[in-house]
C-alpha cells in the first residue's frame, strides 16, 4: 500500500513497460523489490488505475 500511495504522488517514479510508450508503467515494491506492480496512468485525470500485481515473496 505505500508503494501505490508513492506513486499516486509521483508516477513518474515507474518504468514504462515498453520504449516509447508511456501510460502503461510497472513499479516494485517489498524488501529486495520482489513485488510488481503494473498500472495505467491518464495523464488528464490524473489518476492511475492497477491492472496487475504480482508477488514473487
Amino acid at each position: 500500500m505505500e508503494r501505490l500511495i508513492e506513486l499516486l504522488r509521483d508516477p513518474w517514479d515507474a518504468v514504462a513497460e515498453r520504449p516509447g510508450q508511456s501510460a502503461v508503467r510497472h513499479a516494485f515494491f517489498g524488501d529486495d523489490s520482489q513485488g510488481m506492480l503494473t498500472f495505467i496512468l491518464d495523464e488528464e485525470t490524473q489518476s492511475l488505475r492497477v491492472i496487475d500485481i504480482i508477488w514473487a515473496g
